[in-house]
């Protein structure tokens, strides 16, 4: 495992759980350099609003990572959630080029693979990603470019 210090005391943050609608979006402060973001159900779009806040503060530290964004049981976001992600993509991209070594996606489900490319049709992302169907696929794709950095 890939350790780092850095992150402006990002990890006593602990899990961060945004809840909202009928389900919540989890974000792992504590395996830092590895932002682990876990998307269960269907959010609203306040809670979904309040993770993208988070999905930047991680830029704040100005150190490398990388993201797992576990989506094995979530649900598909709304139009206006894939909006705001391609939104705040485009409003951060400099962060997410800079700090970002890239991004694996757990998706197994066609339907949220097809929110994916949705997103990625309206805004590229300035990093590398892959969608893989496990955590421990994500992990093995991710490791490797931490330690390059």
């Amino acid at each position: 495992m890939v350790t780092t210090t850095g992150f402006g005391g990002l990890e006593g943050r602990g899990r961060v759980s945004h809840k909202g609608g009928s389900g919540e979006i989890v974000l792992d402060f504590t395996k830092l350099p590895i932002f682990d973001v876990s998307y269960v159900g269907v959010v609203d779009d306040a809670a979904f609003e309040r993770y993208l806040r988070d999905l930047v503060a991680v830029l704040d530290a100005r150190a490398p990572y990388a993201l797992l964004a576990d989506a094995s049981r979530s649900g598909p976001p709304s139009a206006k959630q894939r909006r705001l992600q391609a939104d705040c993509i485009r409003d951060y991209e400099a962060g997410f080029a800079r700090y970002c070594r890239g991004a694996a996606f757990v998706i197994d489900a066609p339907l949220i693979r097809g929110a994916l490319t949705a997103i990625l049709w309206t805004q590229r992302l300035p990093y590398e990603h892959v969608v893989v169907p496990t955590r421990a696929d994500a992990l093995a794709w991710i490791e490797p470019r931490l330690v390059r950095h």
